[in-house]
């Protein structure tokens, strides 16, 4: 039985991110990279107007892919908060919800994610901090014609991130939750990831993995063969 794992980027990231997960993967999970608006193969179609215009684009990806597959929904940093509030807007519409949402570096909605100020930031700002993050490649940077796409799409990202608006308002989610952390991930308060397990009316586990923000990325094999048991068995 084939089990569908859609995966949602970063603030910068592209579906493409994800492909080299699929290389570990069982068999049986379908790889399902979610590509942003104006990133990757959906360059052509601009931004996102706002947070909820990014989330009700989920939604209608979700809603026409999923079904009738079981499926599991992973999003890392911004991704993870668009992960959760498109999953929201499905349990409002009375939607069938994911056997497990995975969340990974980002805080609890209630608590503001230090990117959340990057947008702002002057062009040098803000590549100095993308590339403290060690999550992507400086050569993008030293090439004017890579650099010029590639800034307005980081820039639009952390503007989503921006406007998320932090109030913890949503109905808790019927679904599991799994939250994974880097140990030495500095955009994320640690002691307030417990906080997650108020978001959901099933069950809520923590997983740390040893790196900084991209861990996931960092060390696959380790991160898949964790992904491989949580998303076959619903919840590890």
């Amino acid at each position: 039985m084939i089990h569908k794992l859609f995966c949602i980027p970063h603030a910068g990231g592209f579906a493409s991110r994800f492909i080299p997960l699929k290389r570990n993967l069982e068999s049986t999970i379908q790889l399902m990279p979610v590509e942003l608006k104006g990133h990757g193969k959906r360059l052509d179609e601009g931004f996102y107007g706002d947070f909820d215009e990014a989330v009700r684009d989920i939604v209608t990806i979700l809603r026409r892919e999923a079904a009738p597959f079981a499926y599991t929904v992973l999003g890392h940093s911004l991704g993870g908060l668009l992960a959760y509030d498109a999953l929201c807007g499905m349990q409002e519409l009375g939607l069938p919800l994911p056997r497990l949402l995975i969340i990974s570096g980002i805080n609890p909605p209630h608590i503001k994610t230090q990117g959340a100020d990057y947008a702002t930031l002057s062009d040098q700002e803000l590549i100095a901090k993308t590339l403290a993050l060690n999550g992507t490649q400086q050569d993008i940077f030293k090439n004017d014609q890579l650099r010029s796409l590639f800034l307005p799409i980081l820039r639009a990202d952390f503007r989503l991130l921006s406007q998320y608006p932090h109030d913890g308002q949503r109905e808790p989610l019927a679904c599991d939750i799994e939250i994974w952390n880097g140990t030495d991930d500095d955009l994320v308060d640690h002691d307030a990831t417990p906080a997650w397990k108020n978001y959901t009316r099933a069950t809520c586990r923590f997983r740390v993995f040893d790196g900084s923000h991209f861990f996931l990325f960092d060390n696959p094999q380790a991160t898949v063969s964790v992904m491989n048991e949580v998303v076959l068995s619903g919840s590890g």
